[in-house]
Formats: structure tokens, C-alpha cells, sequence
């Protein structure tokens, strides 16, 4: 099993290149530094515990989001995960992001690859030298 601390450090290590890249590597560090916090210290992760772990009662990442146990304001989402000409074009958060989103639509869908970035890291922990899928474009 990984420690939290060492999943922590293995997502640190990640170079984000875009905004959105950035936004869900702080996704992934905020879900684990959240319930190391919760949990008062460092506890272990495996890849068959840690997704309900991080969820914390929630069933989904939508339901994770709508019950505010991360960013709740549009703007806020916004500048997490765009760069300066969509937060231009979205006036910081105050337009939709598409016709077809929501920005808590956005945000569920940024933490499924912040999600798919911890179990890499607990893959890469447990199995040093074993490939993982690029989820996030993010290494």
C-alpha cells in the first residue's frame, strides 16, 4: 500500500502543460491533502480503497461536486481550469462555459482524470517500473 505522503509527492512530480492539465493536478492534490487532513495524518491508499476514501460518502464525482465538497462559485472553477483567452471569452466564469455545460459540469469532469492521476500514483508507488495509462496528460 502507498502512503498518502508518497501518493502526494508522485502527483507533485507531474508538469502540467496547460491550464487545464494545472487545474486537475490541483484537483488530485486537494482531493488527498483534504483527507490526509480529515484523517489527521498519513494513512494508506491501495487501488481498491481509494476512490471511496477520497469521495468521502459521495457516490460520484457529480454528486462529489454538487454537494460542495469542492469549488462551488463559477469563477472559481473558472480559473482553475482555463487559461487567459477562456477566461476571457467565459468573462472569468460568468458565461457558461459551452452550450452544452455548466461549470460544475466542468469541474465533475476535471476530477475523473484528478481521480485516474491518484491511482496512477498508487500504481507507480506499489509497482515501481510498471507503465500507466496517460490519463491526464499529465507525467
Amino acid at each position: 500500500m502507498a502512503s498518502i505522503n508518497k501518493v502526494l509527492a508522485e502527483i507533485r512530480k507531474a508538469k502540467p502543460r496547460s491550464a487545464w492539465e494545472n487545474g486537475v493536478k490541483t484537483y488530485a492534490i486537494e482531493l488527498l491533502d483534504k483527507q490526509k487532513e480529515w484523517r489527521g495524518g498519513a494513512f494508506n491508499l491501495d487501488t481498491s480503497n481509494y476512490k471511496k476514501v477520497i469521495l468521502g460518502g459521495a457516490q460520484d464525482w457529480k454528486q462529489y461536486s454538487e454537494g460542495a465538497s469542492t469549488l462551488i462559485y463559477d469563477e472559481d472553477i473558472a480559473k482553475r481550469l482555463c487559461n487567459k483567452s477562456q477566461l476571457t471569452k467565459t468573462r472569468n466564469g460568468e458565461l457558461r462555459p459551452n452550450p452544452k455545460e455548466s461549470w460544475l459540469d466542468v469541474q465533475v469532469r476535471a476530477l475523473y482524470p484528478a481521480d485516474m492521476m491518484i491511482r496512477d500514483a498508487i500504481v507507480a508507488i506499489n509497482a515501481p517500473g510498471r507503465k500507466t495509462k496517460k490519463t491526464t496528460g499529465v507525467q
